[in-house]
């Protein structure tokens, strides 16, 4: 299991990032590698989002489903499918500066990239940390 927390602060009001993120039109903008992000009922609970992403060369499909969202500052997203499954919680929290986003991830690589965890570590944290720094840029730009 590669697990990765990862915490950006954000000069805008959390309502603000989360109305942002509940978005999905917004998402190519900040995610690297991200072609296309449709669902089938928004950003509600049991939505089945289809991510098109691209990496090492190549174009994925992904599918996952909102299995938690509070409407008001955080939700979880999961795929449960495939070689490569995971689990991600966006939460908005409201401090003197703004907001802080923390979003928390974990991938279970299966059987097949099992021995590249350490690779997959950290290859995760630099791309996630990149992807928030973008999206605070935008959010504040």
């Amino acid at each position: 299991m590669v697990a990765t927390s990862i915490s950006i602060d954000i000069d805008c009001p959390p309502s603000q990032v989360y109305a942002f993120l509940m978005d999905l039109r917004n998402y190519p903008l900040w995610q690297t590698g991200l072609i296309n992000v449709e669902a089938s009922q928004g950003m509600q609970i049991g939505s089945h989002i289809s991510f098109v992403i691209t990496g090492l060369g190549k174009q994925f499909t992904r599918r996952a489903v909102v299995t938690a969202n509070d409407n008001r500052s955080s939700f979880t997203v999961v795929a449960k499918q495939g070689p490569i499954t995971f689990e991600s919680k966006y939460e908005a929290h409201n401090i003197p500066a703004g907001c802080r986003l923390l979003l928390t991830n974990k991938i279970d690589p299966g059987h097949v990239f099992r021995l590249a965890e350490g690779v997959l570590q950290s290859i995760s944290e630099a791309r996630y940390e990149g992807d928030l720094r973008s999206l605070k840029a935008i959010l504040e730009g």
